[in-house]
């Protein structure tokens, strides 16, 4: 039974950070992020047209923003659980 409180609280203190570092993006990063990886499949390709439509870019440029922000996101959650350890 150990293991499985490990691994649950594990699970916590990732969400903890994931929750932590979302919350320091910007309102536009936030909702760009999330609304991104939102759908699957064709949906998922024909939101992400939509998203780069509304913002007015290419589809490419939509793919290097979530780019930065993901990798953003990314070292923000390995710096947030290596204090956590």
């Amino acid at each position: 039974m150990p293991e499985v409180m490990f691994e649950h609280s594990e699970q916590e203190r990732r969400q903890h950070c994931i929750d932590q570092c979302i919350s320091k993006l910007t309102t536009e990063n936030r909702e760009l992020i999330l609304e991104y990886y939102r759908e699957e499949g064709r949906a998922k390709i024909d939101l992400r047209k939509q998203l780069a439509d509304g913002l007015r870019i290419p589809l490419n440029a939509l793919r290097i923003r979530a780019h930065r922000i993901r990798t953003y996101l990314e070292s923000c959650i390995a710096k947030c659980l290596a204090q956590m350890a």
